[in-house]
This record gives structure tokens, sequence and C-alpha cells, in this order.
């Protein structure tokens, strides 16, 4: 069945097998699946892609001033394993453990994400709901975010507080 969002994408294939694989893509990508790039068939990501990546998020949290409520997020989603998510309540927590107004938290990624949206070269952000996921990621599971760094992310960070 041809659909009007179907045929918009046959408008950019040159046959029905390419407009199926980019509507799976598409599909996969919608539903939180394989992430542009990671399917068979796919491009490799260019050599080095995630030092130059981790390279741009430093100089990005280099380039505006930090702040413990910062800080403290950074070092939270450091501390922990690469796997491992960070809820947005275990942020607060440490943010009350610290003697900060808890509601901090918040901000403190969205200055986050404001400063990769700023910083950042707009192919680095492209397709990304919120800016900050391009050094964290985000999810949401039983209704609370959660965030864990990236693989470029965690580069960039860990050089970024050192021994902080």
């Amino acid at each position: 069945m041809l659909t009007s969002s179907t045929a918009a994408l046959l408008v950019g294939c040159d046959s029905l097998e390419e407009a199926s694989v980019a509507i799976a893509a598409i599909k996969a990508f919608r539903e939180g699946g394989a992430a542009a790039g990671s399917g068979a068939g796919s491009l490799p990501a260019p050599p080095n892609a995630d030092a130059a990546l981790a390279t741009h998020i430093e100089a990005a949290l280099n380039k505006a001033p930090m702040n413990q409520p910062k800080t403290i997020v950074m070092r939270m989603l450091r501390d922990g394993s690469p796997e491992a998510w960070v809820s947005y309540p275990d942020m607060c927590k440490a943010f009350q453990a610290e003697g900060l107004d808890p509601g901090r938290a918040a901000a403190a990624l969205r200055d986050l994400s404001w400063q990769m949206g700023q910083y950042l070269p707009p192919q680095d952000t492209a397709g990304l709901a919120r800016k900050i996921e391009v050094m964290a990621e985000r999810s949401r599971a039983g209704g609370v975010y959660r965030y864990r760094l990236t693989k470029a992310g965690r580069a960039a960070v860990e050089r970024f507080l050192g021994d902080k």
C-alpha cells in the first residue's frame, strides 16, 4: 500500500527496494532501535569519529563558565560505569547531599544542553531531540528520566574534569 509518507520517501529513492530499506531504518530509529549507521549495509563511522566528537564536546565545555551544579552532574555521570544509567531523582539526592536545591539539577542539565547546542558544530547535534544527548544519552523508564555518558561524552568529561 502506497501511503503519502511512503510516496514522499520514494521521491528521493531510485527503487522500491531502496525505499523499503529507508522506511525500515526510519521505523527502527523511531522505535529506539538501531542507530543510524549501525545496520547491515550502512557506511561505517569514519575513523576517529568518537575522538573528534570528544574533542568538540570538551571544547564546548571549556567555552562557558563551569559551576558546582554542572560539575556535580558530570561527576555523577563520569563516576558510574559506562553501562550504568543515572536517574534524575538520584541527581536530585546528590544535590541535596551537597547542600543545594534539588531543582538545580534540572537547571544544570538544561545548561549543559544549551552549551552543547551553542558551541558544537551543527553536524554534531543534528537529529538529536535534546542537545545534551551528544554528551549523555537520555531515556525515560517508568516516568523517570535517566542519563549516561556517550562514548565521546565520557572521554570529553574525563579530560575536562580531570581529578575534580
